[in-house]
C-alpha cells in the first residue's frame, strides 16, 4: 500500500473542500470558544435537571405522573448524550482527510460533485434555520407548558423566588440545543459524501482504462507494447489504492463511531417511544402548539431521510464501481496487470456501507424497518386507547 501512495496526489483538505459550508457547521464551529462555553453550560444544567428529575420520580413514583413527563425526560437524556458526544464524533471525521485531490477529476465528475455539494450545503443551511426556528417556538412560553416540561414544574415548586429567571434560562437553551442535536447528522452527511466523491474519481480511472484501450485499438497499435502496459499498471495501482483507502476509512469510521451510534440509537428510540406514548395519553389541548409540532416533525423527517439517503448513496456507488470494473477489457493486459485486476476485483466486491453492526446498516432497509416499527407502535397504542377500562 505504501508503494502505491506515491502515485496519488493528496488534497489540501480545507482549501479544496467542496462541502466547506457543511464542514463549518459540523466541525469548525465546534472549536470556537463560544460554542465550547455554551456546550459546557448545557451539559452541566441538563445533567443536573436529569438527576433531579430522576430523584423525584423515584421518591414519589406515580404511573400517570411518569407518563405525563416521560417525553421530556427521555428528551433530556437524548440531549445530554448528543451534546456531550459531538466533540468526540468530530474526531472520527479526521479520517476523511485521507481523501484525494479533485484536480485530476474529469469535467463531468467535477460538475457532478459540485452540484451535489451545493445541494447538501443548501440542505444544512435550511435545516439549521428550521431547527433554530423550532427552538425559538419552544422557547416562547405557552399556557400549559408546565404540564409538558417537568423542569418548569421543578422551578415552580422548589425555587419559587427564582422561577421566572430559571424558566427563562431553561427556555433559552432550546435554541442552541435545537442546532446541536443536528450536528452529528451533519457530520455523518459530511463524511459519507466525501467518501462517495472518492468513488466518483475511482470511476474516472476505470473509464480511463476503457478509453485507453479504445484509443490504442483505433490507432492500430499493438496493445502488448511495454509503454501501454506500464500505463495500465500505473492506473490500476492508483485505482486499487483509492478503493482501499475509501474502504479502510469507512470501516474505521464505523468502528470509531460504533459505541456512540449504539447510545444514540437507544436514546433516540426511547425519545420516539415516549413521544408516541405522550401523544396517546395527553389529555390537554394542542391549541397553540400545532406550529411547534409541525416544525419538529418536519425536522425529524428531513434528518432521518437524509441520513438514510447518504448511507444508501454510498452503498449504491460502491456497487456501481464493482459493476463498472467487471466490464473492463482485461484480456488485452499482460500477466502482471491481470493479477492487479484480480486483486482489484477482490477488493471491489466488498460493498462499502455505513455499517455499525449486522443489524445496523444505514440504508433503505433500515428505513423500512424503522417505518414498520413505528407503524406497529402506533397501531398498538391506538388499540389501547380505544379500550374502555
Amino acid at each position: 500500500m505504501d508503494r502505491l501512495r506515491k502515485f496519488v496526489p493528496k488534497v489540501n483538505f480545507v482549501e479544496d473542500d467542496k462541502l466547506w459550508l457543511l464542514r463549518i457547521l459540523c466541525a469548525d464551529i465546534l472549536n470556537t470558544k463560544v460554542f465550547k462555553i455554551i456546550r459546557y453550560i448545557i451539559i452541566s444544567s441538563t445533567f443536573f435537571l436529569l438527576i433531579f428529575q430522576t430523584f423525584l420520580f423515584l421518591e414519589k413514583f406515580d404511573g400517570i405522573y411518569f407518563i405525563k413527563y416521560l417525553a421530556v425526560y427521555a428528551g433530556t437524556f437524548a440531549i445530554l448524550v448528543f451534546v456531550y458526544s459531538i466533540i468526540y464524533t468530530q474526531e472520527a471525521l479526521s479520517l476523511v482527510n485521507h481523501t484525494i485531490s479533485l484536480d485530476e477529476a474529469t469535467t463531468r465528475t467535477k460538475k457532478r460533485i459540485e452540484l451535489e455539494a451545493l445541494y447538501f450545503n443548501s440542505f444544512v443551511v435550511f435545516d439549521s434555520l428550521l431547527n433554530i426556528y423550532c427552538g425559538v417556538l419552544y422557547a416562547i412560553p405557552i399556557e400549559g407548558d408546565d404540564e409538558i416540561f417537568f423542569p418548569l414544574r421543578i422551578f415552580e415548586e422548589y425555587f419559587p423566588k427564582w422561577e421566572n429567571l430559571l424558566s427563562g434560562c431553561y427556555r433559552i437553551t432550546f435554541i442552541p440545543v435545537s442546532f446541536m442535536m443536528q450536528v452529528i447528522l451533519y457530520q455523518t452527511i459530511y463524511g459519507a459524501n466525501h467518501l462517495r466523491f472518492q468513488f466518483y474519481l475511482l470511476l474516472d480511472y476505470i473509464e480511463r482504462l476503457k478509453l485507453h484501450v479504445t484509443s490504442i485499438e483505433n490507432q492500430n497499435v499493438p496493445l502488448y507494447e511495454e509503454l501501454h502496459q506500464a500505463n495500465f499498471t500505473k492506473t490500476l495501482k492508483i485505482a486499487i489504492q483509492r478503493h482501499s483507502e475509501v474502504y479502510w476509512t469507512t470501516s474505521n469510521l464505523a468502528r470509531k463511531l460504533y459505541k456512540y451510534v449504539f447510545i444514540f440509537t437507544v436514546s433516540g428510540v426511547l425519545f420516539c417511544l415516549s413521544i408516541i406514548v405522550f401523544y396517546f395519553t395527553f389529555r390537554g389541548t394542542y391549541e397553540g402548539r400545532y406550529l411547534r409540532i409541525c416544525t419538529l416533525v418536519a425536522s425529524v423527517v428531513l434528518n432521518f431521510v437524509h441520513a438514510i439517503l447518504v448511507g444508501q448513496l454510498l452503498q449504491n456507488i460502491s456497487t456501481e464501481t464493482f459493476e463498472a470494473l467487471q466490464q473492463l477489457d482485461w484480456y488485452c493486459w499482460n500477466e502482471e496487470n491481470k493479477k492487479l485486476y484480480l486483486v482489484f476485483l477482490i477488493y471491489a466486491q466488498r460493498t462499502v456501507q455505513l455499517k455499525f453492526s449486522d443489524s445496523m446498516v444505514i440504508n433503505y432497509e433500515l428505513a423500512i424497518s424503522v417505518g414498520k416499527y413505528i407503524c406497529s407502535m402506533l397501531s398498538v397504542m391506538s388499540q389501547l386507547k380505544e379500550i374502555d377500562y
